[in-house]
């Protein structure tokens, strides 16, 4: 997969909005709990990937790229959208040939995701 070089780790632009919504509504922690429940919820889905993967399940392939897509979507994780749009298609054609390749490339893009979120949001651990 040709993955566009100009795609941010995280899109400033969703950034800024998530932080004019915490600010909005007096919860300035808002990017941090979004981010957490991002990690939260993403370690299941790569799992998901992962098995449908082992067990040649184009759904369940399908069907967790499509939501880690959506969940990267709302934190501005542009380059792991692009990356987890690409399995999904692959996932909904049925097709697994180089799923294994995208999974690897996701790994390392969700861990810079979440490598990113915590220099944004303070968070050492």
């Amino acid at each position: 997969m040709d993955l566009d070089p100009t795609l941010p780790t995280l899109d400033r632009e969703v950034l800024a909005e998530l932080e004019r919504a915490g600010r909005s509504i007096s919860q300035p922690d808002l990017v941090a709990e979004v981010f957490e429940t991002f990690r939260q919820g993403g370690l299941p889905l790569l799992s998901g990937i992962d098995a449908g993967i082992r067990q040649a399940d184009p759904l369940a392939v399908f069907t967790c790229a499509h939501k880690l897509k959506s969940s990267s979507g709302a934190v501005g994780a542009a380059r792991l959208v692009a990356l987890c749009d690409a399995l999904q298609r692959l996932g909904k054609r049925g097709v697994l040939e180089g799923a294994a390749e995208l999974y690897a490339a996701i790994q390392t893009e969700y861990a810079a995701v979440l490598a990113a979120s915590r220099r944004l949001t303070g968070d050492g651990t």
